[in-house]
C-alpha cells in the first residue's frame, strides 16, 4: 500500500528550499542555527522547531504547517522497499544558509506520549522492510501489536 509518488533528488531540494525558507520565517531575527525535528507515521506525526543563539541558547517556536505537510510528502516520496520509511528527519540550517539534512530509518522516533503497537504496525503496512532493515524495537512493537 505505497504511495507512488517520487520524488527525485532535485525534488527532495527543492521540498527543503520550501521547508527551509518557512523555517527561517517562523523564527525572529538573531538566529546562529535553526533546528527543525520532525517524526512521523502514516497515522501520526509531530516536530520541534528551536533557533540557536549565539551563545547557545535555545528558543522554541511552532511549527509551520507548510514543513509538517512536506515533510510527511518527503517521507512517503523516500520509501524504499527494502529499507522502509525514515521515522526522525533533522534539518539543520546554519546563519551562512548552509544546512544538512539527517534521516533515520532505525532507531525508535522520540514521541510523547509514545505511540502505540498498533500506529508502528500501520505503519509498517504501508512501509514494508525486509527483516534485515527492520530494527528490535520494530519487531518488539509489530510483535505486540499482533498479540493485540
Amino acid at each position: 500500500m505505497v504511495q507512488e509518488d517520487s520524488l527525485g533528488p532535485l525534488d527532495q531540494a527543492a521540498v527543503l528550499q520550501v521547508v527551509g525558507r518557512a523555517l527561517v520565517d517562523a523564527v525572529p531575527a538573531g538566529w546562529h542555527r535553526i533546528r527543525f525535528e520532525f517524526r512521523g507515521t502514516v497515522q501520526i506525526d509531530g516536530a520541534r522547531l528551536e533557533s540557536i543563539a549565539a551563545d547557545g541558547s535555545a528558543t522554541r517556536h511552532s511549527v509551520p504547517k507548510v514543513a509538517m505537510r512536506e515533510f510527511d510528502k518527503l517521507r512517503a516520496a523516500m520509501y524504499q522497499p527494502d529499507t522502509g520509511a525514515w521515522f526522525t528527519a533533522r534539518y539543520s540550517i546554519e546563519r551562512t544558509g548552509d544546512y544538512t539534512i539527517e534521516f533515520d530509518y532505525d532507531n525508535e522516533p522520540d514521541f510523547t506520549p509514545q505511540l502505540t503497537a498498533g500506529a508502528y504496525a500501520l505503519d509498517f503496512q504501508h512501509y514494508p522492510r525486509d527483516e534485515q532493515h527492520t530494527p528490535e524495537w520494530l519487531r518488539d512493537r509489530l510483535r505486540e501489536a499482533q498479540a493485540d
